[in-house]
């Protein structure tokens, strides 16, 4: 476990430089120089391409995570080959469903941007869903080859820093808005170029021969690219749903606005996305070794540990949600409980604790597609009925609704095949520290200046919070870390 917590440190890390990057440019910077249309129409966009090269990768994400580390290093070139047969297949699959949804779909306001409805714009749309496809599949080599440090640099650095430099252009009036977008769009379509590149260089890849594979191995690799297919579509699906339906319920302006919002509360993810990477693989050996003390270890640290950091960050936020409101446009304080109920849909993972990577791991994996199709089902319905009652408001809350009913799914699934569950005496005393110290956040006091505020709250808040973990033990990972990095020196000194 402390390998995990190790590696998962370094990618949260730089996860959370990407986080405070993604502030920077999202919430501080974009709202003051493009519209709340403009902001939304970049995120259709991402929303609309991401959808579809979900869709699209054919599930290649979970053919790999199940079957990377049946390969010895020396068969692994052909391995390669395949991956990307399944991808430049998936990306001519996705041609003509592009092409029947161009004008219904991709139906956006003209007047926000020249380059819609024109052929460039179409293509590279187009372009953008090949590329977004390539680079779902090699970054579940990556994830298998534990570069996760890397992984989180590409995610965090590449693609949220470099848009600030494009916001700089943008600011000194080199490029318009379409300048901007274009730019943005193009750095999504390199971004797998660079993954291969450093592929070919850390792990020697190469594009050899296919292997020679037999009857059942092929009908192997079919069932889990179906199952890995369906599950792939279905969670795409889920994570762009409520962009896309308030986009076709509100338009873009309310899009902006949601998103924007959507951003403070998404953060609170961030550290389990990280630990979950570097989790995963060590969930993999340890079920094809059948080392369930193993899974069940890591089940139950992980989510002690993340109920530790996610639960202060919630905190954080929500306790601050007057100075960040204050700070923004006022148009922007109509989804202050946005972030609320996004940051709650994101603790809802994190009380699921490995459930997921537990079931894509065994031969229940399966299980995933009927969950999340469900889920899809649970997540339209809830949005069709709250969207038009609440607005962006109703789509957080059928986001919410949606996350608690997958990840209860998945949590119940284990515990009923595995007879494990994350839960013990310290989750329970931990969820009622965290639930106390996010409720004292909305007592305290309000001072004039947002700034200052910000500094008195966050103090309050991290000190009550981090004492009270510390000293009650409920995470014995984030305790040795305090100990190591903060305790230790100061004893130094």
């Amino acid at each position: 476990m402390g390998v995990i917590i190790k590696e998962s440190a370094r990618s949260t890390i730089i996860s959370y430089s990407g986080v405070v990057i993604a502030f920077v440019s999202a919430v501080l910077i974009m709202p003051k120089l493009f519209s709340p249309e403009e902001i939304g129409l970049v995120r259709v966009v991402l929303a609309i391409s991401g959808t579809f090269a979900g869709i699209f990768s054919l599930g290649i994400s979970q053919l790999v995570f199940r079957t990377f580390n049946r390969y010895s290093e020396e068969n692994r070139n052909g391995y390669f080959s395949l991956v990307l047969i399944i991808s430049v297949f998936g990306c001519l699959l996705s041609a003509p469903f592009f092409l029947y949804f161009d004008h219904g779909l991709f139906s956006f306001d003209g007047s926000i941007s020249s380059l819609i409805d024109t052929v460039f714009f179409s293509t590279l749309l187009y372009v953008l869903i090949a590329a977004r496809i390539l680079h779902i599949s090699f970054e579940a080599i990556l994830r298998m080859t534990k570069s996760i440090t890397f992984i989180a640099f590409m995610q965090n650095f590449f693609l949220k820093g470099i848009p600030i430099i494009f916001l700089g252009l943008y600011f000194f009036d080199l490029i318009n808005f379409d300048g901007f977008l274009v730019l943005y769009i193009l750095l999504f379509i390199l971004a797998p170029l660079i993954l291969i590149l450093y592929l070919r260089r850390r792990e020697g890849l190469r594009f050899g021969r296919l292997s020679t594979y037999s009857l059942k191995e092929k009908q192997d690799l079919l069932s889990l690219g179906g199952f890995g297919m369906l599950n792939t579509m279905a969670a795409s699906l889920l994570l762009y749903v409520d962009t896309l339906m308030v986009n076709e319920y509100l338009r873009e302006m309310s899009v902006g606005v949601y998103v924007t919002m959507y951003l403070f509360g998404s953060v609170v993810g961030v550290p389990n996305r990280s630990l979950k990477l570097i989790s995963g693989v060590f969930i993999v050996e340890a079920i094809k070794s059948d080392d369930f003390e193993k899974v069940k270890l890591i089940n139950q640290k992980s989510s002690q540990s993340l109920l530790v950091i996610s639960g202060v960050i919630f905190a954080l936020i929500w306790g601050n949600i007057n100075s960040i409101t204050g700070y923004l446009d006022p148009v922007y304080s109509l989804g202050a409980s946005v972030v609320f109920f996004i940051g709650l849909a994101q603790l809802f993972d994190v009380y699921a604790g490995m459930s997921s990577e537990i079931l894509s791991a065994s031969k229940y994996y399966w299980i995933h597609t009927p969950i999340t199709l469900l889920t899809i089902g649970v997540a339209i319905a809830t949005n069709i009925y709250l969207i038009p009652q609440y607005g962006i408001i109703g789509a957080a809350i059928a986001t919410s609704i949606s996350f608690g009913f997958l990840h209860l799914s998945r949590l119940l699934s284990v515990a009923l095949l595995f007879k494990t569950t994350p839960f013990n005496q310290k989750v329970l005393i931990g969820t009622i520290i965290a639930s106390a110290v996010i409720t004292g956040t909305m007592y305290l006091p309000s001072l004039g200046n947002i700034y200052i505020q910000v500094v008195y709250k966050s103090t309050l808040i991290v000190t009550t919070y981090g004492l009270l973990m510390y000293a009650f033990k409920i995470s014995t990972d984030v305790n040795s870390l305090v100990d190591k990095y903060i305790f230790n020196r100061f004893k130094k000194g």
